[in-house]
């Protein structure tokens, strides 16, 4: 089928399947799937057609994660002598990598240079060739040191050498030592919490949509706001005594990293 037949079959079978009780995700992993092989093709109409599903049965927004629980995770993970948890969260918070993008990064898709590091992405969630710059000091100095102890001789090997699955396996255990699994965190969480951390820091919306990858600044300032928001209220939700742990955890082995 050409592009135009795809995307009104889609939508109409999206609209037979809402009213035979189908859970909307599955339905969003339909679309995901078609954009995966068809990167190019919009199908403008079977996505209004999931906007209108998702605006009666809003979808959960993942949590954002604040820089000194996402270091404190990152350090607790090097603890349990899990490196590539550890990488992939740091990569997540100050790249902006979505968790699937920072798993399937291989060694030969890093460069460091002098000053540097840039990951070469490749073809990514918008279907287009992209990388990411990291030019903050400390988390460079972090990246070098990483390659140093875990780096492998062939570069086809991943950097984080983990699956997804045992990711989110990590991720539950560590937020429960922690004592923040009620806090719900999600694998997105790193990338949404490390986007409203340089808003914090004073990064301008465009600069972030840049480093982000996002298709326009007005979807990247939704997005933030919903970050602020949920930073502000964690912090009303942790025990103190919990906080203060996190926060020396975080400080005692990442004192100076920062998002790049």
């Amino acid at each position: 089928m050409s592009e135009a037949e795809q995307d009104e079959w889609l939508a109409e079978y999206t609209l037979e399947s809402k009213e035979a009780g189908v859970h909307k995700p599955r339905m969003q992993i339909l679309c995901a799937a078609l954009h995966k092989i068809y990167p190019r093709h919009r199908y403008t109409i079977a996505r209004r057609v999931l906007e209108v599903w998702q605006h009666e049965l809003p979808v959960k927004q993942a949590p954002a994660c604040p820089a000194e629980l996402a270091f404190a995770l990152a350090a607790a993970a090097l603890v349990a002598q899990q490196p590539g948890v550890a990488a992939a969260i740091v990569m997540c918070f100050t790249g902006l990598l979505r968790v699937s993008e920072a798993l399937a990064v291989t060694w030969k898709d890093i460069v460091y240079m002098d000053q540097h590091v840039i990951l070469m992405l490749g073809r990514t969630k918008r279907g287009i060739e992209e990388k990411v710059m990291f030019t903050h000091p400390h988390t460079v100095e972090w990246l070098r040191s990483y390659k140093s102890k875990h780096g492998k001789s062939s570069g086809h090997s991943s950097i984080c050498g983990i699956s997804y699955a045992k990711f989110r396996y990590w991720l539950r255990k560590l937020t429960q030592i922690l004592g923040v699994d009620s806090l719900a965190l999600t694998s997105h969480s790193f990338r949404r919490g490390g986007a409203s951390t340089m808003l914090h820091q004073g990064v301008t919306l465009g600069n972030i949509a840049v480093h982000g990858r996002w298709a326009s600044e007005s979807s990247c300032r939704e997005y933030l706001r919903r970050g602020e928001l949920f930073i502000l209220r964690m912090k009303t939700q942790v025990d103190t005594s919990v906080w203060k742990t996190i926060v020396t955890l975080s400080s005692s082995l990442f004192p100076l990293l920062q998002v790049s």
